[in-house]
C-alpha cells in the first residue's frame, strides 16, 4: 500500500526540481555571463548512471559533488553556476568558474570498451607571455611575423583574433608538407643555463594531434616538450632544456602535426631558470611535505642524571626508497648487506611476472618468488608486486599467444587467482597492468573491458593491496601515446568503469639528461588524478660516466622528493647487471646496469655515494646535553672538512638544554630512537613521527 505514496513523492520531487530549473533558466536567460566558461564536461549518461531529471537545456546551480563523477582535475566545482544541456544521451556541463588548471574533459562513446572521459587541457584564449626576461622576440605576434620563420619549408602568416573577449594575434604555419615543419624562432648567444619554455598552440582542424617543441642545439635536435593540440581551444605547451656551455644559436620550433594541418602558436615564453630559487623551492617543499615539527618531552628524569646526553636518531624513513632485485640476493651476503643498508622497498626484476611463474602452460613455479617475498618480509622491507599482466605483446609468452580466446580468458583467470591471493597481505602493491599505453594485447584479444576486470578481480582477491598502472615515457620523452594527458584518460576511464586504480606508476627510464622543468610540469599534471605517484623503475641509459649518472640521479630524486604527490622512488638495476644471473634461466630477462650505484663487488661508485649522501640529507639526528643552567647552542662537530660535510648532509645538531624543558626540532617522517646517557648508564626508547599537520607532541617515559 505504501508503494503508490512513495512513487507520488518521487514524482513530486522530480516536478519541483524541474520547476526550479525552469525558473532559474528564465531568470538568467537574458543575463550574459561575466566569466567565460573555460572548462567543460560531457558525461555519457548511459555509462555514468547519473541521478538526473530529464532536463532539456538551461542554466542552474548544480551540486556536482552529488553526481558522483569519476575523479576529475582538482578544482572547487561544487555549487558553481553551470550551463547544462542534454541531448543524444550526453549531459554537458560548462563551468563558468575560471579554473586554475584550465582543464577540460569530454565524453566519447566507443563501440568497444568503457571510455567515458577524455581529458583536455585547453582554454578558449591563451594567457599573455612572460614579460621580464623573455628571450623570445615578438612573443605575442603583435608585430606580424617579425623574428619568426617557417621551418621545413612551411610558410607562415600572422592572424588577428577579434572574436575573443580580448583581441590577440597568433602565428600560422600552413601548407605543411612534412610533419617536422612548423613555426620557428632562432635565439642568438644563449648562455649556459637551464631554460623553461611555454608556448600556446592550436591546430586548424581535427579533434587532437600531438605536437612537440624541439630545440636545435649545435646541429642536435632535442624534443623539449609536447602537448595535445586541438582545433577548438588553445593548449599550453611547456618544456625545458639545459645548456652546459654557451650556444651561438638555439632554434626553437613547434612540429609534429599531420601533413597539411596548420599549426598555430602565440604567447611564447623562454626564461632562464634561476637554479638558486629552484633549489630553494625544492627545499621548502621537502620541509613542508616530508618533515614535521616535534616537541619531545622526556619524563621520569631526576636531578641526579645531570649532566646527561640525549641522542635522537632516525632509524627508518616512512618515505619509500626502493630498488629492484633478483633471486641472487637470497644467497649473496654482500648483495644483502648492500641492499638492506640503502633501501626499504623491493621489487623483483622478473620473479613476479607471469612469464617467470608459468613459462609452460599449466606448470606454475613460485618457488623463487615465495622465497624472495618471505625474505624481505622477515627484514621489514616492503614489496611491490610486478606485475600481474604485461600488455606489450612481445612480453607475452608464446604459449599464451597460441591460445584461442576462450582458452586465453581461462588462462588469465588462472593467473589472477594464482598470483594475487598467494601474496595477499604480503605485497603492498601490484602493478596490475604493465605498460598499457604501449601495448594492448589482452584488450585487442578480449575487448577493452578486460582491463577493468583485472583491477576488480585483484581488489576482490586482496582488499588491502594498492593497485597500479605502470608505464614509461610519461615524464622521460616526448611520446604521443604516453603523455600525461593520455595517462590521465586511462586512469579516469578505468575508474569510471568501476576499476579501483589506486596508484600511478611512472617508470622513469631516462635516455640521456633528464629535463627538470618538464618533470615538474608532467608531475603536476599527473597529480590531477589525486592518486599517489611512484617512480617505479628509475634509471639512466646513454650516460658518459658514473659522475654524470650521479648528477642525473640527484636531479630527478630531488625534484621528485620535493613533489607532494610523489609517494615513492624505486631504482631499476641499481645493484649490478642481471645478465649473469639470468643467463641460464632466460637470457631475454637480462637488464643492463642503467642505474648502477655499485660495481660487481657492491662497492659504491659516484652514483652510489651520491645516493647515500641524499639519504643522509633526508634523515634527522639530534644531540642534546641536559644541563641545569641556561640553554645554549653549541657546535655539533669539530671544524674539519669531513664533519662539515656531515653537517650538510643531515639535520644533526647539538644543544645544551635546561633539564625539564621539552626538546623541539623538525624531523623527517619515520621511526626514531632516543638514547639518554648519564653516569655510565643508558636508557633507550622509540617513537614515531608520522605524516600530519601541525606540531607533534611526544612524551617518552624513561
Amino acid at each position: 500500500m505504501a508503494r503508490p505514496q512513495v512513487f507520488a513523492r518521487v514524482l513530486l520531487r522530480l516536478f519541483l526540481i524541474a520547476l526550479a530549473a525552469t525558473i532559474l533558466c528564465s531568470h538568467h536567460s537574458g543575463r550574459p555571463s561575466l566569466i567565460p566558461p573555460v572548462g567543460a564536461i560531457q558525461v555519457d549518461l548511459a555509462k555514468a548512471k547519473l541521478p538526473l531529471p530529464p532536463w532539456g537545456q538551461g542554466r542552474a546551480k548544480i551540486d556536482l559533488a552529488k553526481l558522483k563523477l569519476p575523479k576529475l582535475p582538482p578544482s572547487p566545482y561544487e555549487r558553481e553556476w553551470a550551463k547544462f544541456r542534454q541531448s543524444d544521451g550526453l549531459l554537458s556541463l560548462d563551468y563558468v568558474k575560471s579554473l586554475q588548471a584550465q582543464a577540460r574533459t569530454s565524453a566519447t562513446k566507443k563501440k568497444s570498451g568503457s571510455d567515458v572521459f577524455k581529458v583536455v587541457f585547453c582554454s578558449p584564449t591563451p594567457s599573455p607571455p612572460a614579460q621580464d626576461g623573455n628571450l623570445f622576440l615578438n612573443p605575442s605576434i603583435e608585430q606580424g611575423t617579425t623574428a619568426w620563420q617557417g621551418f621545413g619549408y612551411a610558410p607562415i602568416k600572422a592572424v588577428q583574433n577579434t572574436t575573443a573577449p580580448k583581441p590577440f594575434s597568433y602565428l600560422v604555419a600552413y601548407n605543411r608538407s612534412y610533419t617536422y615543419a612548423g613555426p620557428k624562432q632562432s635565439i642568438k648567444n644563449v648562455a649556459a643555463a637551464a631554460y623553461e619554455l611555454a608556448v600556446w598552440v592550436r591546430i586548424d582542424a581535427g579533434e587532437r594531434q600531438y605536437v612537440t617543441a624541439t630545440a636545435k642545439i649545435n646541429d642536435k635536435y632535442v624534443c623539449i616538450g609536447g602537448a595535445n593540440a586541438r582545433s577548438t581551444c588553445w593548449t599550453k605547451l611547456t618544456g625545458g632544456f639545459t645548456l652546459h656551455e654557451p650556444a651561438a644559436e638555439v632554434a626553437l620550433y613547434v612540429q609534429g602535426a599531420a601533413v597539411g594541418t596548420e599549426i598555430w602558436v602565440t604567447s611564447a615564453s623562454l626564461l632562464q631558470v634561476d637554479m638558486d630559487k629552484w633549489r630553494s623551492r625544492q627545499n621548502e617543499n621537502i620541509k613542508k611535505y616530508r618533515m614535521r615539527p616535534v616537541r619531545l618531552s622526556l619524563q621520569g628524569l631526576g636531578l641526579n642524571i645531570v649532566p646527561a646526553r640525549v641522542q635522537i636518531d632516525q632509524v627508518s624513513s616512512d618515505f619509500p626508497f626502493g630498488a629492484n632485485v633478483n633471486g641472487a640476493i637470497l644467497y649473496d651476503t654482500a648483495y644483502q648487506e648492500w641492499f638492506l643498508n640503502r633501501f626499504n622497498w623491493a621489487v623483483f626484476n622478473n620473479e613476479g611476472k607471469w612469464y617467470f611463474n608459468e613459462r609452460r602452460e599449466g606448470v606454475e613455479d613460485y618457488n623463487v618468488t615465495d622465497a624472495l617475498v618471505d625474505w624481505f618480509i622477515e627484514r621489514n622491507v616492503s614489496v611491490r608486486g610486478h606485475n600481474v599482466f604485461w600488455a606489450v605483446e612481445k612480453f607475452v609468452q608464446t604459449w599464451v599467444k597460441n591460445l584461442n580466446d576462450t582458452a586465453l580468458w581461462a588462462a588469465m583467470q588462472r593467473r589472477m587467482n594464482s598470483a594475487v591471493p598467494r601474496y595477499r597481505d604480503k605485497v603492498q602493491h601490484w602493478d596490475v597492468i604493465n605498460e598499457p599505453l604501449h601495448g594492448n594485447y589482452f584488450g585487442q584479444r578480449l575487448g577493452e573491458d578486460v582491463h577493468s576486470w583485472m583491477f576488480k578481480a585483484a581488489r576482490a582477491l586482496d582488499p588491502n593491496v594498492q593497485l597500479f598502472l605502470n608505464d614509461y615515457n610519461t615524464v622521460e620523452q616526448c611520446d604521443r601515446g604516453a603523455n600525461p594527458e593520455v595517462y590521465l584518460e586511462k586512469v579516469w576511464n578505468l575508474n569510471a568503469s568501476g576499476a579501483p586504480v589506486t596508484g600511478i606508476g611512472v617508470e622513469a627510464h631516462y635516455s640521456g639528461e633528464p629535463q627538470l622543468v618538464r618533470l615538474k610540469h608532467d608531475l603536476n599534471r599527473l597529480a590531477m588524478a589525486k592518486l599517489p605517484i611512484w617512480l617505479t623503475e628509475l634509471d639512466f641509459s646513454e650516460v658518459e660516466s658514473d659522475d654524470q649518472r650521479a648528477d642525473y640521479l640527484e636531479a630527478v630524486m630531488r625534484e621528485s622528493f620535493a613533489h607532494p604527490s610523489v609517494a615513492g622512488i624505486v631504482l631499476w638495476s641499481a645493484g649490478r647487471s642481471t645478465c649473469a644471473y639470468y643467463k641460464d634461466i632466460d637470457p631475454g630477462m637480462c637488464n643492463p646496469c642503467d642505474a648502477c650505484l655499485a660495481d660487481s663487488s657492491f662497492k659504491d661508485n659516484e652514483a652510489g655515494r651520491r645516493y647515500v649522501r641524499l639519504r643522509k640529507e633526508w634523515s634527522t639526528h639530534v644531540s642534546r646535553v641536559l644541563w641545569l643552567g641556561k640553554a645554549m647552542k653549541v657546535s655539533p662537530f669539530p671544524k674539519t672538512r669531513y664533519q662539515a660535510l656531515r653537517a650538510e648532509w643531515s639535520t644533526h645538531f647539538a644543544r645544551r638544554t635546561r633539564l625539564g624543558l621539552p626538546l623541539s626540532f623538525t624531523a623527517f617522517h619515520g621511526r626514531y630512537r632516543v638514547r639518554v646517557s648519564f653516569r655510565g648508564q643508558q636508557v633507550e626508547r622509540f617513537f614515531d613521527v608520522p605524516k600530519g599537520a601541525g606540531r607533534l607532541n611526544v612524551a617518552v617515559q624513561l
